[in-house]
């Protein structure tokens, strides 16, 4: 296969061609290593790259599937991991500088899940500043691949490079204000912030332990559904994951839309929107309807209440994760994450409770 296709399968097609031993899992996986070392001294996605541990998964699975030994759709399938996510071993660092030298003796359960559907972990990817709104000053940011000048979104900003560039062929993100959608908008890639609860996040460095999702950031749905459909479930070391059966969301790709109701609240859409944008959400409904949806108009409740209170809520709960080292290594925290943080520590119990008020009033309208 060209160099130049192979970057750019979907996990998907490679899975097929994996399977059906049309490709080799380490010679992929090599290919995207070099790709890796070549590309990503400009695009900066990567925080640890880890092409020994690579190489000896790739080559186990090579092996099992050879035997016939087939896991599922991710059996040898090349992808990185944000560096949120505690792995065995492995440096974690939580673009921080506190976090820096910080190798857990654990893997994540969402890292767990993924090596034991026998995907290939390339290495870990860049985000920013504990997972809130930009990089440590001593970390350089990733590079949107398409235009240096464009934004690469928050905090997931090297998953959705990588992915977009062809240097894995899918990544985990996590999003608490957005930091899945946002990346993955920037970057011309799929992501999908799953319903609370339905990934665990034990072993995930929490921004905000009530706000946070794990959620995959592919180059196509069917890709996003592969990997969702491998850490999504229950998991005992989260007390707050969903019992729920997951469903096979593979099986419902090709069912298409018809029948499907959905609400559009057009005032949402537009007010304080980009007109841009504003077009593209509107139509987008035209296109559903087209392929057989029913599209309500539906009005939400008054969400500025809600913005208002996401920085100081969020602050708070990031305010209890850094615990152990602030105030104690304050100096060592970028200006950003620290004023966060300080913010947190200011906020009062009783306007806490206020917002969590808001929020669960929200919900129930």
């Amino acid at each position: 296969m060209p160099e130049a296709d192979l970057p750019y399968l979907t996990l998907t097609e490679l899975s097929r061609r994996l399977r059906a031993r049309e490709l080799s899992p380490v010679d992929v996986t090599r290919r995207l290593l070099e790709r890796i070392e070549r590309l990503d001294a400009q695009l900066h996605s990567y925080v640890t790259v880890l092409p020994a541990s690579a190489l000896a998964q790739a080559a186990e699975a090579e092996a099992e599937l050879a035997r016939g030994d087939v896991r599922g759709p991710l059996h040898g399938v090349p992808v990185g991991i944000k560096d949120l996510c505690a792995t065995k071993g492995m440096r974690t660092t939580c673009g921080t500088v506190v976090f820096s030298d910080w190798v857990p003796d654990y893997d994540a359960t969402v890292v767990e899940r993924l090596l034991g559907a026998g995907a290939v972990i390339l290495g870990k990817l860049k985000l920013t500043e504990g997972a809130f709104s930009t990089h440590h000053p001593e970390v350089t940011p990733p590079v949107n691949p398409w235009n240096p000048e464009r934004w690469t979104g928050v905090s997931s900003s090297g998953s959705g490079v990588a992915t977009a560039a062809g240097l894995c062929y899918g990544s985990l993100g996590t999003d608490t204000g957005g930091s899945i959608r946002y990346p993955s908008a920037c970057n011309g890639v799929v992501g999908i912030k799953p319903t609370y609860g339905r990934v665990s996040r034990y072993g995930v460095l929490p921004l905000a332990a009530s706000l946070d999702h794990v959620g995959p950031i592919t180059r196509s749905v069917a890709d996003a559904a592969a990997i969702l459909q491998v850490i999504a479930g229950f998991d005992p070391r989260d007390p707050t994951s969903r019992r729920e059966p997951v469903p096979d969301y593979t099986a419902t790709l090709d069912f298409g839309v018809r029948g499907v109701r959905i609400g559009i609240d057009e005032g949402y859409c537009t007010e304080d929107v980009a007109p841009e944008v504003s077009r593209v959400v509107l139509a987008c409904a035209d296109v559903l309807r087209g392929l057989g949806a029913e599209t309500r108009e539906i009005r939400l409740p008054p969400i500025g209440e809600l913005l208002e209170g996401w920085t100081p809520f969020t602050a708070v709960e990031a305010a209890l994760a850094h615990r152990e080292t602030f105030p104690a290594q304050a100096e060592q925290y970028g200006p950003a994450f620290r004023a966060l943080i300080e913010t947190g520590l200011r906020v009062t119990g009783t306007e806490y409770a206020n917002i969590q008020s808001a929020r669960e009033l929200f919900r129930g309208r």
